[in-house]
């Protein structure tokens, strides 16, 4: 059972979540507060006491949040192999959404208030339908073409929904890669391929892995790992 959530004045809401494979704590911000994910061994006057060490700096959290793209009236936003594009719709009050191979359409009312979070809801939710789809098609068959090219094998390969971890390698050889990949132009979906198949043999992330992960890469791997940090995904 989760701890139950608190109040605070300036931040709003907290809600806290345990995570038994979580050895330390993070936080997220949320539609009127802070979500922390922890582990499943901390008590609630241990998650306050992490909060308060670490509140200052929650606030620009919650502001990349606010500034995080949304997708409304006119967006056309671009995916590694297709693009997302809203249109206003001449078929009443109702929300369509119409997908090829290459495109994916929102028609939307023109009445639509786009910040409804009800409206966003729609929007998430015929978009992931179409990464996982996306990336069904075309991740495990990449994985595989970069794990020969390095002679390299693994047990599996399981596309999620994860927005906080894009990719996951277990101790049995298990890779995890999350299908938000689609959103990546194809140099940083290989940089994440080839960080989970560097796992394979280095768990951690000590100077072995990274020597490991930087002859993959064809010595980029801080320009791939820069480029990465500083791309933002588009919803």
């Amino acid at each position: 059972m989760n701890p139950p959530s608190f109040n605070d004045p300036e931040l709003g809401t907290i809600s806290v979540k345990y995570n038994s494979r979580a050895v330390r704590f993070t936080f997220r911000a949320s539609d009127g507060g802070i979500n922390i994910t922890s582990p499943s061994h901390a008590s609630i006057e241990e998650i306050k006491k992490a909060f308060e060490e670490i509140k200052h700096k929650l606030p620009r959290l919650q502001q990349k949040r606010e500034e995080k793209p949304r997708i409304e009236k006119g967006s056309v936003l671009k995916m590694f192999d297709f693009e997302v594009i809203v249109t206003e719709s001449s078929n009443g009050n109702l929300f369509q959404s119409r997908f090829t191979d290459s495109r994916l359409v929102f028609d939307c009312p023109a009445n639509t208030n786009y910040r409804d979070a009800r409206v966003q809801q729609f929007f998430n939710k015929n978009l992931d339908k179409v990464l996982k789809y996306k990336a069904n098609k075309y991740l495990p068959g990449r994985l595989k073409e970069l794990a020969m090219k390095i002679n390299e094998s693994y047990n599996s390969c399981g596309i999620s929904y994860g927005k906080s971890r894009l990719g996951r390698c277990d101790t049995r050889g298990n890779i995890l890669l999350s299908c938000r990949l689609m959103m990546l132009p194809a140099d940083l979906i290989d940089y994440i391929i080839l960080h989970e198949l560097a796992h394979l043999k280095e768990m951690n992330h000590g100077p072995r892995f990274h020597l490991l992960l930087n002859k993959y890469c064809g010595g980029k791997h801080r320009e791939l790992e820069m480029k990465l940090k500083d791309f933002k995904f588009p919803i």
